[in-house]
């Protein structure tokens, strides 16, 4: 039996598929292990990634010389596993006077507690302190305080407790909420409904804003106004058997096939009735004026008028049988 001066700390970074991990220091049975898988680019969590023995992984014990841990579900490429030895800091071994001192006996007690000291200067590397060289410091922790943090003092030679904002902070917020008026302004401009005029906003550096009215319009305002200024007027041709129609906002007008030939079209605009294969068009008022003079609808057509129209004293406005007069 001899002294195996490796420290009791393994930390391996598994391949895909991979079950068995090698340790090389010295344990005295399975028990004496404490195993963490975290998963490949997750933060390392003390309690979450901990493993249970017999559940989680066996051990096998292989003498002075480390053993093997096998996981019982194998790990993925990336994953960190942390072997660590754990000893109870007892003594089984009891010198009595005059007794029998075997030198195996000896150095197995000397060398567990060595294991013990061993393993606290590993795990002190893992703590957080003073350079050694540090003179006059105290690394003593304040009590602790709700909301605050802990810094050190102006003097540099302690750590205070401190539950107020540093300047860069209160800065970064400021601007924080600063970009958000920004965004907000920048908002309105660009979608402000029709005929509401800008807001600018401004942070009350609280977290809240305020929204000032310019006299100012967005850039849908404008778009609204530029397509509804886009609309073409209507006209009527002069081709006889023509009309016209615009197929969308903003086109051209084109020339279509069915008005008859009629004059003095103010205002009227153009009607059809009936389906594709026999309509027919004709013209009908559209402004509610007064009629001033005898009409005589054609037969068989049809024809309206806006509600509001008026026909003066002593006009007569004749209506043929099979012909339909709407007023709309």
């Amino acid at each position: 039996m001899g002294y195996n001066s490796a420290a009791g700390r393994e930390e391996i970074t598994a391949v895909a598929g991979q079950t068995e991990f090698d340790f090389v220091f010295k344990i005295y049975n399975d028990e004496n292990l404490i195993v963490w898988k975290t998963l490949s680019g997750q933060v390392p969590d003390a309690n979450a990634d901990l493993l249970v023995l017999h559940a989680d992984y066996e051990a096998t014990v292989n003498g002075d010389d480390g053993g093997k841990m096998t996981l019982g579900v194998a790990a993925a490429a990336g994953d960190s596993i942390t072997i660590v030895r754990s000893l109870e800091p007892v003594r089984d071994i009891a010198y009595k006077t005059n007794g029998e001192l075997r030198p195996e006996v000896l150095n197995a007690d000397q060398d567990y507690q060595t294991y013990l000291i061993s393993d606290q200067a590993t795990a002190f590397d893992k703590v957080v302190r003073l350079p050694e060289n540090s003179q006059g410091v105290s690394g003593e922790l304040p009590p602790p305080v709700s909301e605050a943090y802990i810094k050190w003092n102006a003097a540099g030679n302690a750590l205070e407790n401190d539950d107020t904002l540093p300047q860069a902070v209160i800065d970064a917020r400021e601007q924080a909420w600063k970009s958000q008026a920004e965004y907000l302004t920048a908002k309105s401009y660009a979608v402000e409904p029709e005929d509401v005029v800008v807001k600018i906003w401004t942070s009350n550096n609280d977290g809240t804003f305020t929204a000032t009215d310019t006299t100012d319009y967005s850039s849908f305002h404008w778009e609204r106004k530029a397509s509804d200024a886009n609309v073409p007027s209507p006209s009527f041709p002069t081709d006889e058997g023509l009309a016209l129609v615009a197929h969308a906002t903003g086109n051209d007008w084109e020339k279509i096939l069915g008005l008859p030939l009629e004059t003095g079209h103010l205002g009227k605009s153009v009607t059809t009735n009936g389906v594709e294969a026999d309509s027919f068009w004709s013209f009908v008022n559209t402004n509610p004026i007064a009629m001033n003079a005898d009409q005589i609808m054609t037969a068989g057509t049809s024809a309206s008028v806006v509600d509001g129209f008026t026909i003066n004293d002593n006009i007569t406005l004749t209506v043929p049988d099979g012909s339909v007069l709407s007023v709309v």
